[in-house]
């Protein structure tokens, strides 16, 4: 049988952002050690709907059962750096300190298996910008393998196949009646959007890719390519809960 558990919630409640925090997390887990990493700036942002979150790391935190014990896991990153990391884990009744990570250095504590003969090498080869965790794994820690085999096996599916409706969508748009009945919807469904700007422009020639074959860029030099830019805007709040401005997001990069 096949574990699951599904996700429900109100529009705009976060059920979206929560997917894609999992995700991100199991993607950081099992690729963040990576040599291809090496100089990569951590593909995180920033939550920027709060004047309280500016500047700060991004927090991410599970809680899991593996072999009968009851892990929790987590980590602070920002774009540079992983600024801590933490795992704990409940042999019988009180939790107990596997290690923890922060901006002095890597503690572990003798009940971390790993710590028994590379613990120092391993901590000393762990880059700023890679997890603990899975520096370990790769050396084959016992613990830290079994807790990125367990990583690997998460799925995460999500039910917003958006893309087929994309262009329909953005074509009425462009249709003032249309807009407006979709703005209404919009606000009706209340998704935390606040207003949506689409502006049609053409494609520059030094703006189709090299990849694309010399025939295909013939056609498209003597065409008239056109590319949509979307912008929402998203009410933006101070520390206590009052509308501070307005944060515009680019549709498809955000």
């Amino acid at each position: 049988m096949l574990k699951s558990c599904a996700v429900y919630g109100a529009n705009a409640s976060g059920k979206s952002n929560l997917i894609k925090a999992l995700d991100f997390m199991r993607r950081f887990v099992l690729n963040s050690s990576k040599e291809t990493q090496i100089e990569d700036a951590i593909n995180i942002e920033e939550f920027r709907l709060s004047t309280a979150t500016e500047g700060k790391p991004s927090f991410f935190e599970i809680v899991f059962i593996l072999d009968h014990k009851l892990y929790r896991y987590g980590f602070e990153v920002d774009k540079k750096q992983v600024v801590s990391e933490w795992l704990f884990y409940v042999p019988k009744i009180r939790e107990t300190r596997l290690f923890e990570r922060d901006e002095n250095g890597i503690e572990m504590t003798n009940v971390f298996s790993e710590n028994q003969y590379f613990g120092k090498f391993i901590a000393d080869k762990t880059r700023n910008n890679s997890l603990f965790l899975s520096v370990n794994a790769q050396f084959n820690g016992k613990i830290s393998t079994s807790i990125l085999r367990w990583f690997r096996d998460l799925n995460v599916i999500s039910g917003l196949h958006s893309d087929f409706y994309q262009q329909l969508t953005i074509e009425f748009f462009k249709d003032s009646q249309y807009k407006k009945e979709i703005i209404q919807l919009i606000r009706k469904w209340d998704l935390g959007i606040d207003g949506i700007k689409i502006d049609t422009r053409k494609v520059l020639l030094e703006q189709i890719p090299s990849s694309i074959s010399e025939e295909l860029r013939k056609i498209m030099q003597n065409s008239e390519l056109q590319t949509d830019d979307i912008q929402s805007f998203h009410k933006k709040y101070n520390s206590e809960g009052k509308v501070a401005s307005l944060e515009v997001f680019d549709f498809y990069e955000d």
